[in-house]
């Protein structure tokens, strides 16, 4: 017999943990994306957490001012605040400083940034060692977590570089959350979040994945990312990628880790969503499946979204 399936739950539960998943999930936005939230704000749920991605052309206004509509619209803004991109350290107290006081910003998701050093910073570390966060009344920092790894750094100096933020960020009196660089494959997945479990059962982290998109989309990120699949998606999935991402969007690894209750029943796991096909459409998406609209689909390993 067939030893893989019969580890594997009941239909019924691994559906119940996807929908538990998506109804837990956050999303990502740009700083001058004002349309697209007009767009999607039918769609996701009040209290959601929304991530304001970072990019240098945006600037603090557009941040501010995007942090400030997420809240007036009854969500959680959680700004990216990319270390590397302040040219002093009074610029990044200033910029906390305005999405407390004009946004009501609590929580923040802190990088070290992909880009040239510009400043005294040069890593999410020295962000908040400053103690700018916990003075302008930060309760939440999110870290972030790679599954597959970093293309520029070691993953035992990440797992080390991890242990020293988490302990950084409680000793400040902040709550820390991981989130995700998003991958194609749930293996990956499952292995980081067995090893991080073994000492962190009960932090809250949010796996990322994107969301409905075309290939070409989802590979153009993952390569800016360094995440695995813009090399190991084309080997493995070669044509048939389309169908499996770019129209259906990443069920196989959804339902693969719903598959694995030894991983999810390790701790509060969410998804978190990278919108690359717009925001709307991948709020559509999710709401399908916390509202238990899809069944496993008979062939393969996705889901079938119903209507």
């Amino acid at each position: 017999m067939d030893t893989l399936a019969m580890a594997r739950p009941p239909e019924a539960e691994a559906k119940a943990r996807i929908a538990g998943m998506a109804a837990s999930c956050s999303y990502e936005i740009s700083a001058r994306d004002f349309a697209g939230l007009e767009l999607a704000c039918p769609l996701i749920p009040r209290g959601t957490m929304v991530a304001i991605i970072w990019t240098p052309r945006d600037s603090d206004d557009e941040r501010v001012a995007m942090a400030r509509a997420l809240a007036d619209a009854g969500y959680q803004p959680i700004p990216h605040i990319g270390a590397r991109n302040f040219a002093s350290d009074e610029t990044l107290e200033r910029l906390l400083g305005r999405l407390a006081d004009e946004a009501g910003v609590t929580r923040a998701f802190v990088i070290g940034g992909d880009c040239e050093q510009r400043g005294p910073l040069s890593s999410g570390y020295d962000a908040i060692v400053t103690g700018h966060f916990a003075r302008h009344g930060f309760r939440e920092i999110g870290l972030p977590g790679y599954p597959e790894g970093h293309p520029r750094i070691a993953r035992p100096v990440l797992a080390q570089d991890m242990k020293a933020k988490l302990a950084l960020v409680r000793d400040a009196g902040m709550k820390p959350l991981i989130l995700t660089q998003f991958a194609f494959h749930a293996e990956p997945i499952a292995d980081w979040l067995r090893e991080i479990r073994l000492d962190e059962p009960d932090l809250p982290i949010r796996i990322g994945l994107a969301g409905p998109a075309t290939v070409r989309t989802l590979l153009r990120y993952a390569a800016l990312c360094g995440v695995e699949a813009s090399r190991r998606g084309r080997k493995t999935f070669g044509s048939s990628l389309i169908k499996l991402l770019g129209e259906s969007g990443p069920d196989p690894v959804i339902r693969a880790l719903a598959e694995m209750p030894d991983t999810l029943n390790g701790g509060p796991t969410y998804l978190h969503i990278f919108p690359f096909g717009g925001l709307a459409k991948s709020a559509k998406w999710v709401n399908a499946l916390a509202d238990g609209k899809f069944d496993m689909a008979s062939r393969g390993t996705g889901l079938k979204i119903a209507g």
